[in-house]
């Protein structure tokens, strides 16, 4: 939808840029970014939150979702010749949605994919980021509480130093 301003990318990256380690700053730009979901900026929903702590998601009002749960995975490394190290890093996104048709609920899953693919140079520098997977819950629990579950799954790799910190 709407690709941030100059303005814009230039207060989120001088906030990133006060982050030392470059997993964290990866992290917090996928946050920035998520939380740039609204409708006016033309997605089909605002976001409510983007957090990093998972907690009980079926307890929010339908006023308080979409709420969307960053989730640190798993990593691969493949060491290159000298101290080079490709970094291959799953992190997961947890969306939630209350009281949504399922129609409503797939154009908010489209809306994250677009907003993540505009924005991504803003995640430093990666040479990679890809949705290799999308798991919704099947509408299992719509008929008993109302709620959409969606797991997102980025694939982010980079290149770091072996001396690097992470």
């Amino acid at each position: 939808m709407a690709k941030l301003t100059l303005s814009e990318v230039q207060a989120v990256q001088t906030e990133l840029n006060a982050i030392r380690y470059q997993r964290m700053r990866i992290l917090k730009a996928v946050q920035r970014m998520l939380q740039t979901i609204t409708k006016a900026r033309g997605y089909t929903a605002s976001v409510d939150e983007v957090l990093f702590e998972v907690n009980d998601s079926r307890s929010r009002s339908a006023g308080r979702t979409p709420v969307i749960y960053i989730v640190d995975n798993r990593v691969r490394e493949i060491r290159h010749a000298g101290r080079t190290r490709e970094m291959t890093w799953n992190v997961y996104l947890y969306v939630i949605v209350r009281d949504y048709e399922i129609e409503d609920f797939e154009d908010f899953i489209g809306d994250v994919e677009e907003c993540l693919f505009d924005n991504n140079t803003l995640f430093g520098n990666i040479s990679k980021l890809e949705i290799p997977n999308i798991i919704t819950d099947q509408q299992m629990f719509n008929a008993i509480d109302g709620v959409f579950q969606a797991e997102i799954e980025l694939e982010i790799e980079y290149i770091r130093c072996a001396r690097s910190v992470r």
